[in-house]
């Protein structure tokens, strides 16, 4: 029976496409290749940027806010004048001038 069927499909005449088919077929294609790739982009970007880009938008934002520029590694917490040099006046010297 299911041999049958497939010759019959077999010898059935298929009409070609019409010539609009494969230009509204790749106009289709396109528009959702196109929406899929922004999307994942947008999808696989966007907690990456927001996790690495947030941190220091908010970090510059509260130093302009309030002023004081805060180093981690304690170069400027020293002298305060956000040089970042030792915290004397005289070249590093730690001895002072006498």
């Amino acid at each position: 029976m299911a041999t049958d069927f497939l010759d019959q499909l077999a010898e059935a005449e298929v009409p070609p496409p019409p010539d609009e088919f494969d230009a509204g077929l790749r106009r289709r294609l396109n528009q959702a290749l196109t929406a899929w790739h922004v999307a994942g982009f947008l999808l696989r970007s966007a907690p990456y940027v927001l996790a690495h880009l947030l941190p220091a938008a908010m970090y510059l934002i509260r130093a302009s806010v309030t002023g004081h520029w805060d180093v981690k590694n304690g170069r400027d917490a020293e002298d305060g004048d956000g040089a970042g040099g030792s915290g004397n006046s005289n070249g590093g010297d730690s001895k002072g001038s006498d």
